[in-house]
């Protein structure tokens, strides 16, 4: 789904690129001389013969340490798992977390996992590994300490926001195997489809979805869940915009001020014309991002929740032949209005809570934190964005409709949501009215 970077790691491409000489500047040159020289009267008269191949692979990290949280050295250990992930099958606990003041933050569970089971929450801090403190380390080394042999047990040492003393939780390892796409009648005619996370399969397996809720009832108006949702595959994301879209720009990237892609919708005659709402959350972020924005910006989707995460970083794995690589980070997402989705992510056409207004758990959330919600813009040395033109809202004069707690039930999104597919609201806010 960030080095500080998602566990699950939401990234544009896994591409392995040859690696090419740079040719270093006179100030570059003169400070490689000068890092020679401290690494040779290290190994020469340190106290105690430190390791070669230690000093250099700290050196290394302290390079990136200069970077965005998102660019990082990935140890071969690290690489293979990142392989694993973007296929959608690992084993571990499943935990989307990110580096945050030091501290290694929960995003989100994964749907399913231990983790998720076990209660851990977004927001949580993590403090210790298997009674190893986590402040300042890698979020790399954390990922790989968490990750496991299916059916061992890992120590996470829990800090919940409001409490004073972190909890010592027990997890058994798992082989995650992200169910990236879930669907359901939620009425007659209105499926929810679950998007987890954008991985090989994703646009497939949405397909296939779509096929047997189509079977059950004819479509009357689609919620798209992408909550929690950290990112992937680009091709996925791209591939979904244009399921829903007939023409026009999904998503352009763009380096050192110029673009240098652009990813485009296709008129296949086969495009659904019922209204669509998208539910979105902090822990919405990359790809997902990149969905919504594209569908907002057309006028195709209403988006419904709250501020998505901001990662809007293009990252790019180059692979070396020891088997490590390096994950940087070489352009910005824009979406198709030319808003930067990077440090600002997107906003909801109407903003919803996460629970009933009248519920114990919304009394709960509006109680004050000592920490804001986890976001793109609050990580340290996190690359700016460039602020969008303010646009007209298309929530003028939406009312929200009073439900009761019960009818709420355990998900108030998602119910707010189908009562504004059924009375025509969000059909009326896209250009499908």
């Amino acid at each position: 789904m960030h080095r500080s970077v998602c566990a699950l790691l939401a990234i544009a491409s896994l591409l392995v690129l040859p690696a090419t000489a740079y040719p270093l500047h006179k100030e570059g040159v003169e400070s490689l001389q000068t890092f020679s020289r401290v690494l040779h009267h290290i190994l020469a008269y340190y106290v105690e013969a430190p390791e070669e191949s230690a000093l250099i692979q700290g050196a290394i990290r302290g390079l990136f340490e200069t970077l965005d949280p998102h660019s990082s050295y990935l140890s071969p250990r690290v690489f293979n798992s990142l392989k694993a992930e973007t296929g959608g099958r690992f084993g571990g606990i499943g935990l989307e977390v990110v580096l945050r003041h030091g501290w290694l933050t929960v995003i989100a569970p994964v749907d399913g996992s231990p983790a998720a089971l076990a209660g851990i929450k977004a927001g949580d801090r993590v403090v210790k590994i298997d009674g190893v403190s986590t402040k300042r380390m890698n979020v790399s080394e954390a990922v790989a300490k968490m990750r496991g042999r299916p059916g061992s047990t890992v120590t996470l040492t829990i800090l919940r926001r409001g409490s004073r003393l972190p909890v010592d939780m027990a997890l058994k390892r798992a082989t995650i195997q992200v169910p990236s796409v879930r669907g359901e009648l939620m009425a007659p005619g209105y499926p929810i489809v679950r998007i987890t996370s954008f991985r090989e399969q994703t646009y497939h397996d949405f397909l296939e979805t779509m096929k047997t809720l189509t079977r059950e009832a004819a479509i009357r108006g689609l919620v798209l869940d992408l909550r929690n949702n950290p990112g992937g595959l680009l091709d996925q994301a791209v591939q979904m915009s244009d399921y829903f879209l007939r023409k026009g720009v999904i998503v352009t990237t763009e380096s050192r001020g110029k673009e240098i892609d652009r990813q485009e919708a296709h008129d296949e005659g086969l495009e659904p014309e019922y209204p669509v709402a998208i539910l979105v959350n902090g822990g919405s972020a990359s790809a997902a991002e990149i969905v919504t924005g594209a569908l907002q910006d057309h006028g195709r989707a209403v988006v419904l929740g709250s501020q998505t995460f901001g990662k809007g970083s293009v990252q790019t794995v180059i692979g070396f032949e020891n088997g490590a690589a390096l994950k940087l980070t070489v352009a910005r997402y824009y979406t198709p209005r030319k808003r930067s989705i990077q440090a600002f992510g997107i906003g909801p056409d109407i903003v919803l809570p996460e629970y009933h207004p009248e519920s114990e758990e919304q009394g709960e959330a509006e109680q004050p934190r000592e920490r804001g919600p986890v976001r793109e813009s609050r990580l340290p040395r996190h690359l700016k964005g460039r602020p969008a033109k303010s646009g007209r809202s298309r929530s003028n004069g939406v009312r929200i409709p009073a439900i009761s707690v019960e009818e709420a039930g355990a998900d108030y999104q998602r119910a707010i949501a189908l009562h504004l597919l059924q009375d025509g609201t969000v059909q009326r806010l896209t250009h499908l009215h």
